[in-house]
């Protein structure tokens, strides 16, 4: 299969709603697309939010506790697996400026 005829949705989750207040990815899902067919091949992890804590703004929308991430992955130990998942696929997300803000801060955090 061509990788260019693919798109991966993302979704992410995070502890808080402002890149601005330092907060933290804690679930990334993500769902093929190829030729305008959704398929079966799919990455979701939870992940572990290394001491920030989850807002009460943040728990409302996406209802996962701190309790929920205690034995989550740090973002480091899944880093990998999400970049060949999207590797060569166009990438599409609901809340571009702020999930791939987040993203590129996470991904900064491991250099």
């Amino acid at each position: 299969m061509s990788k260019s005829k693919r798109t991966v949705i993302i979704n992410v989750e995070t502890t808080g709603l402002s890149t601005k207040t330092g907060c933290r990815v804690i679930e990334i899902a993500c769902v093929e697309v190829v030729k305008g067919t959704l398929t079966q091949h799919r990455f979701n992890s939870l992940i572990h939010p290394c001491g920030r804590k989850i807002t009460n703004e943040a728990y409302k929308r996406h209802g996962l506790q701190d309790t929920d991430l205690a034995e989550a992955p740090k973002f480091q130990d899944i880093a990998q697996q999400l970049i060949n998942f999207c590797e060569g696929a166009k990438v599409v997300t609901y809340n571009a400026d702020f999930d791939i803000d987040l993203l590129a801060y996470e991904c900064k955090k491991q250099l």
